[in-house]
């Protein structure tokens, strides 16, 4: 059951997260729209940040595909699923950086259920 719980946990964090990234970018348009970057800055980060979304968003789909049945605890399911973050990160040739955020938002998952339960 607890892994069930994390998942749904997760896959809401990294929403969050993905949101958070495309808030970002809104932040970074208005920044170029006010010239307080250059063009060249914001097509660099525009960029980084729509990798940064998509690879949030990869890694969201595959913890949506986990069937939580397949894992004992929620340690050995956070432990698969940076497994899973890495290669995939590595596959698409990913910015660094979400690894970093997933790693955040598993955290954070894990120490409220050490709360909750």
């Amino acid at each position: 059951m607890q892994t069930k719980h994390f998942l749904h946990l997760l896959d809401a964090e990294l929403a969050s997260c993905s949101e958070d990234l495309f808030d970002l970018e809104d932040l970074l348009k208005s920044r170029f729209e006010t010239m307080e970057i250059t063009h060249y800055v914001y097509m660099e980060n525009d960029a980084l940040l729509k990798r940064e979304v998509a690879g949030v968003n990869r890694i969201r789909a595959h913890v949506q595909a986990i069937d939580p049945a397949s894992f004992t605890d929620a340690d050995e399911l956070a432990t698969g699923i940076r497994q899973a973050a890495r290669t995939i990160i590595a596959e698409y040739q990913l910015p660094e950086a979400v690894l970093a955020l997933v790693d955040r938002k598993i955290e954070a998952v894990r120490r409220f259920l050490a709360v909750a339960v």
